[in-house]
């Protein structure tokens, strides 16, 4: 389909970037949002990939969902995962398909084979911080138990849990993750939703010299209306299922750096 004019949504002394994204995030019309989110597709992706990725899982309008995930696979980055994932989820089989058809797409550009990169899971150093009071059973190891099956995923690192095997000098790295923020809050469509942020904090074997720190976060949502009466089992199931989408933004994001720290090694 062709672009549809975005002008009306330009500032004076507002870039045409900014108003693509303003335009995705506010206009009412669905077909200037799709338009605009198949425009963010050909950017860059630091601009283009979290403004997507919220429209993917969030937009009222299945046409602007189903332009996200089509915009995800033309940008082709790996961070755009779990938002895929959960967009095969949707109600419309058009969002359905066009999620499906990014994730095999990005699958296949992630199976390039590579020089396996060995990353050592750090064991928990302590209990979950005091303002993330969690309904999770021992959060800190329920957190490295799935890191380190998400990092099992990746077909180029070598996932090691302790030391009692040989870590090679190159291409080497430890890392520690831990939960920096769970919150609950009630929408105003009546929503429980819970969000759980993580930090993963990269170090660089042998000497652990901290290279970088990545994140990620994800929200679930309750049915509509359901918040005030919703069992206790209920909202520990609706934490689970964010401790799990957020490792797999957190994983993702990890990977991508990771491979970019190989890339920049000299030869």
């Amino acid at each position: 389909m062709g672009f549809l004019p975005l002008g009306r949504f330009v500032a004076h002394g507002q870039s045409s970037d900014a108003a693509i994204l303003q335009a995705l995030r506010s206009a009412e019309d669905p077909a200037v949002r799709q338009s605009a989110a198949l425009r963010l597709g050909k950017m860059d992706a630091a601009m283009a990939l979290e403004p997507l990725m919220k429209a993917l899982l969030a937009d009222r309008s299945a046409v602007v969902r189903a332009a996200c995930a089509q915009a995800l696979s033309d940008l082709g980055a790996q961070a755009a995962m779990s938002a895929l994932r959960a967009a095969t989820h949707d109600e419309h089989a058009q969002v359905r398909e066009k999620a499906t058809a990014a994730i095999e797409k990005l699958t296949k550009l992630a199976a390039t084979p590579l020089e396996k990169l060995v990353v050592l899971v750090s064991s928990p150093t302590g209990k979950a911080s005091a303002k993330v009071a969690s309904a999770i059973a021992g959060l800190p190891l329920r957190l490295r138990e799935e890191m380190v099956r998400e990092l099992k995923n990746s077909p180029d690192i070598d996932v090691r849990e302790d030391l009692s095997s040989t870590i090679p000098t190159e291409n080497s790295f430890a890392i520690e993750s831990s939960v920096s923020s769970l919150s609950r809050r009630t929408t105003p469509r009546g929503e429980l939703e819970v969000s759980f942020d993580i930090n993963v904090v990269i170090s660089l074997l042998p000497g652990k010299r901290v290279v970088g720190i990545v994140s990620g976060g994800a929200s679930t949502f309750s049915p509509r209306n359901s918040a005030a009466r919703l069992s206790k089992h209920e909202q520990t199931n609706l934490e689970e299922q964010a401790l799990t989408q957020s490792v797999q933004a957190a994983t993702e994001n990890l990977v991508s750096f990771l491979r970019a720290q190989r890339k920049t090694k000299p030869h």
